[in-house]
């Protein structure tokens, strides 16, 4: 019998390592025309106006100024305070038409402003609000994206995930992302409940995801002395979340002038933005 010998061979294998891409941060305005230079120093890979009225208020020079902007810009095109019938929805729908046509540097065009938050709060408040079943509203939604198949239509940007969302994703409506918010309030600077919230959209669609408003708020006149470094802290908490559930976009409420409960950007959350965007 021979010599059996054992032998022993080494593969070499390269190293592999798997780092996630860094979210798109982006901020809203509440005036395009009016911070151009504000939005621009800040590099933001969004910009995100809630502006267009149907029927008569368009603001023109806010979407020529978003169009020329080097950053993905989000029109949110609403009606306030009504659902338009199927004409008026067919009219919404060809209204997005023409200015995909004018302005054909707009990224997407979302439908409505927290849609159902109508069931829960006052929609003259938000200045939005989808006064109509969820049905309808994903219906609606179906209607628009047919009629522009190749322009970017987003989902108007969910205040919850809760039965209006689930009702309204179970249709299964054609659009190319949802959009969603989520705000926390001061002290509590963390992310659970976004988690949370998130998880619970992926259970009900394979859609890109949109955070599109986020922030911390704190009512009070004059905010504690450290809810600056609490709001910088949040801003990274989003930051991380958005790389770890790869959402699409973390946009920031506001780039500033707003002033609604301190979620503009400002002092240490300012600063430390314009460090993720670098």
């Amino acid at each position: 019998m021979g010599n059996i010998s054992n032998r022993m061979s080494i593969i070499h294998l390269p190293l592999v390592t798997y780092q996630r891409p860094a979210p798109a941060l982006g901020v809203e305005t509440i005036a395009p025309a009016a911070q151009v230079e504000r939005i621009k120093a800040l590099h933001p890979a969004y910009v995100r106006w809630n502006g267009v009225r149907w029927p008569d208020q368009l603001g023109h020079e806010h979407l020529a100024a978003l169009d020329a902007m080097p950053t993905r810009a989000i029109v949110v095109v609403q009606a306030n305070g009504f659902v338009p019938d199927i004409t008026g929805q067919r009219e919404i729908a060809g209204l997005i038409t023409g200015l995909a046509k004018q302005y054909p540097n707009i990224y997407a065009w979302e439908l409505w402003n927290e849609p159902d938050a109508a069931t829960f709060r006052s929609s003259v408040f938000l200045g939005g609000g989808w006064e109509g079943k969820a049905t309808q509203y994903a219906t609606f939604l179906t209607l628009v994206k047919r009629a522009n198949p190749d322009i970017r239509i987003l989902s108007g940007g969910l205040a919850e995930v809760g039965a209006w969302a689930f009702e309204m994703l179970s249709c299964e409506p054609e659009c190319d992302g949802i959009s969603f918010h989520h705000y926390t309030r001061y002290p509590w600077a963390n992310t659970w409940a976004l988690e949370t919230k998130v998880h619970g959209l992926r259970a009900l669609t394979d859609k890109p995801l949109y955070l599109t408003e986020t922030s911390l708020l704190c009512a009070d006149d004059t905010p504690p002395d450290d809810f600056d470094g609490a709001k910088a802290e949040y801003l990274w908490k989003v930051y991380e979340a958005a790389r770890d559930l790869s959402l699409t976009s973390a946009i920031w409420y506001t780039v500033g002038g707003n002033g609604w409960e301190h979620s503009d950007l400002e002092g240490e959350s300012l600063t430390l933005f314009k460090d993720l965007t670098d």
